[in-house]
């Protein structure tokens, strides 16, 4: 008998059944057994799997969502319009636990704010905007060091002869010059370390051109035991060869002097890192600037690109490239706008950020430069004190100086391990530069007070445009008031009494001036021509016989 339908078939045929094996396979003959019937079932062919890509059957792929890769999501914004695209660097992981991101919530913002202006201002014309491109040069300054040498500085000294060669002879000359002190105060300040004769720099050229090759040692020895006379350059490298462990000593007042130097600038510079790594973990004005970024740059972005949990520190330096429709305002200057009108109190966030302008000026590899030369200050030291213990400038080194470095090279450790801890609370990359992460800052707040400031003067200048049209409206209404009260006064002249005089005077400028609107302005009592004025008045005066028998002789003109 056929088998019985599937389970929500639909009660059509069944599939034919399949062939029966050759002899030889199968039963006895050792062939493969047939695959177990399905559960449930009657050994019939299961049902083909649902076609993808409709949600809530079974095997069809989860509907796409915007997140990271814990399953949470953001929102993807509609707007009414289009608008153009925040170049910025997003963070989309959803994995910001622990960073500032994490402390951040932009649909506070979304909500709170009304964005039908922001994109009426941004929306896309039809004509692209045309970029501009910028370059520049650099030009080198020289280096106004030392006079230039002739070559009469160089030559071979006569009378003397040089044992050293040509090259070697012309660059012990320019050493020598740069030394500017002769062997013996430079042997005194070797004896007692005093690195105010021989400074780094000095005891820097002497280890590198004056230390003699063994070669050149022995050929000296040679000539000066002969009494020969010698040159003086040549008698300046003997008599070095001569000072005991000459090399050691000049590494040794190399690092004393440069350990002043670092002495002076690690500390600082450690607690300005220090100082401003915490201010910018704890600002709570700085993450508000922050939240409504992110707010703004999902709300342009996430209609096409999705939407991010952060976004790299470099897109702070881009909000200025992205400009109105009329190309007077850029995206800063509507941030500050939204912080000045909603969240005024995040308009001073540098007042909590006081120490990052001067973290911004330290280089941690600077820094490391200098702590490595503490150490190895201290370490010669302590290894000469091995051979001379009495040395009273090692000794007060060891009880003055050393404790200083000490707790600088442990500044410089706290300094390294917050900034470390700063730079991932802001997701960057952990090899960044306290130079570069603090000058982000610095920048962002220059541009946010530029941007602010500019925004005070647009302001101040509608202002005084509004008040110039303003009092030009007034000039205007003033003029009208002057020119109807003196046809007024025509008016009245004309009239009999004072009453109307009085009427017009008093300034009843609205009823002329309705009166005007509606019809021709007329003077009134006035229908009679100054020709026709000259008979009415000789005929007051008596001069009226002519005109009545002109009368009397035409009635029908009466």
């Amino acid at each position: 008998p056929p088998p019985p339908p599937l389970p929500g078939g639909s009660g059509g045929p069944p599939p034919p059944p399949p062939p029966p094996l050759p002899p030889g396979i199968g039963g006895a003959g050792g062939g493969p057994p047939p695959p177990p019937p399905l559960p449930g079932g009657s050994g019939g062919p299961p049902p083909p799997p649902p076609p993808p890509g409709f949600p809530g059957l079974p095997g069809a792929p989860p509907p796409p969502m915007i997140g990271g890769m814990d399953g949470a999501k953001k929102r993807r914004i509609q707007t009414e319009n289009k608008l153009p695209l925040l170049n910025w660097a997003p963070i989309v992981t959803a994995n910001v636990k622990g960073t500032v991101f994490g402390e951040l919530d932009d649909e506070r913002v979304l909500t709170k704010l009304n964005f039908a202006e922001f994109e009426e201002a941004f929306k896309l014309d039809s004509k692209p905007a045309a970029g501009e491109a910028n370059g520049g040069g650099k030009g080198q300054m020289p280096d106004p060091v030392l006079r230039k040498p002739t070559q009469t500085d160089f030559a071979k000294p006569k009378g003397q002869a040089t044992l050293l060669d040509a090259n070697r002879y012309r660059n012990l000359v320019i050493a020598q010059r740069r030394i500017g002190a002769s062997i013996d105060e430079v042997t005194a300040a070797l004896n007692k370390l005093d690195s105010a004769v021989l400074t780094s720099e000095k005891a820097e050229i002497l280890r590198h051109d004056f230390t003699p090759t063994p070669e050149e040692t022995e050929l000296l020895n040679e000539h000066y035991s002969s009494g020969k006379k010698m040159a003086e350059v040549d008698l300046f490298l003997y008599q070095l060869s001569r000072i005991p462990r000459l090399k050691e000593r000049l590494t040794l007042m190399i690092n004393l002097d440069s350990c002043t130097e670092a002495l002076n600038s690690v500390p600082p510079q450690a607690e300005a890192i220090i100082a401003a790594s915490d201010a910018l973990m704890t600002s709570k004005k700085f993450k508000q600037i922050l939240e409504v970024v992110l707010a703004f740059g999902n709300y342009l972005n996430s209609g096409r690109r999705g939407g991010a949990f952060g976004f790299k520190l470099s897109t702070l330096e881009r909000l200025g490239d992205l400009k109105t429709r009329d190309r007077e305002l850029t995206l800063l200057h509507w941030i500050v706008q939204v912080i000045e009108a909603s969240y005024p109190d995040a308009l001073s966030f540098m007042s909590e950020l006081v120490a990052v302008p001067r973290a911004a000026a330290v280089s941690l590899v600077n820094m490391e430069t200098d702590v490595a030369q503490l150490r190895r200050a201290i370490e010669a030291v302590e290894k000469e004190l091995e051979l001379d213990a009495t040395s009273p400038v090692l000794t007060t080194f060891m009880k003055a100086t050393a404790p200083k470095i000490q707790k600088a090279i442990k500044d410089f450790d706290e300094a390294k391990r917050l900034f470390s801890k700063v730079v991932t609370f802001y997701s960057e990359d952990a090899g960044t530069d306290p130079s570069t992460f603090f000058t982000g800052f610095k920048r962002f707040a220059d541009s946010f007070e530029a941007a602010r400031k500019d925004l005070e003067k647009r302001a101040k200048q509608n202002e005084q445009r509004q008040n110039a049209a303003a009092l030009e409206l007034q000039k205007q209404e003033k003029r009208a008031k002057m020119q109807f009260r003196g046809m007024g006064r025509q008016t009245t002249s004309q009239t009999d009494g004072p009453e109307a005089r009085d009427e017009v005077e008093d300034g009843a400028i609205d009823e002329i001036i309705t009166e005007m609107k509606t019809s021709a302005f007329r003077r009134q009592n006035f229908s009679m021509s100054k020709r026709d004025k000259a008979p009415a008045e000789k005929r007051e005066i008596g001069h009226s016989d002519s005109g009545n028998s002109y009368a009397a002789s035409r009635p029908w003109l009466k």
